[in-house]
């Protein structure tokens, strides 16, 4: 994959601010705007085109890494054609999540050791004219720990639902069931050493 023309983007948005403000903003802009970090972004709402024509029923697979608060997700998806209408292609998913081995968050004075995984699985509708998603039913599951190993140490168990819906162009992003309420006790999946 090759992206053209991203740097302008980036010169854009460096022009808008104040010229004492330039420098500073173009040496962040650049890390978000890297061709890498575009192209990643386009894998992870292109994962269900495949590489080349599938028949009706036929599977492919893809991967992509997404960056979440300082450490990457592992995607491996593994798409199938399921019907074909007069607009849109439907397409059927389900692949595995995973934070890569040694994944660290580190902010101001704390740092925290994540291991997690998951299950990602749905439906989406690409319109056949431009690629785009027409509609989408999405759900992920995410569980884990979460090791804090500054300023203290401190185990988090992490059990995530989520909901993603798509609908025109418009999105309805939905955790599932409602966030738990601060544990009150070490009982509840969440205790310091």
């Amino acid at each position: 994959t090759k992206i053209e023309g991203f740097e302008k983007l980036g010169q854009k948005m460096i022009e808008a601010f104040p010229k004492e403000q330039q420098e500073i903003m173009d040496e962040e802009l650049s890390k978000v705007f890297s061709e890498k970090n575009i192209i990643n972004n386009f894998n992870q709402i292109f994962f269900a085109i495949p590489k080349k024509p599938v028949a009706i029923d036929e599977s492919w697979e893809n991967s992509y890494m997404q960056k979440s608060n300082e450490f990457d997700f592992k995607y491996n998806i593994t798409s199938q054609l399921k019907a074909v209408h007069d607009d849109s292609y439907e397409i059927d998913f389900i692949g595995e999540i995973n934070t890569l081995e040694g994944a660290v968050l580190k902010k101001l004075n704390m740092e925290m050791n994540i291991d997690m995984q998951g299950t990602s699985s749905g439906k989406i509708f690409l319109h056949k004219d431009s690629g785009w998603i027409k509609n989408s039913d999405n759900q992920s599951k995410i569980t884990g720990k979460m090791l804090m190993v500054k300023p203290s140490k401190m185990n988090i168990d992490v059990d995530i639902d989520m909901k993603y819906q798509s609908k025109d162009g418009k999105i309805d992003f939905t955790q599932l069931p409602p966030p738990p309420k601060a544990p009150t006790s070490k009982k509840q999946n969440y205790y310091q050493e």
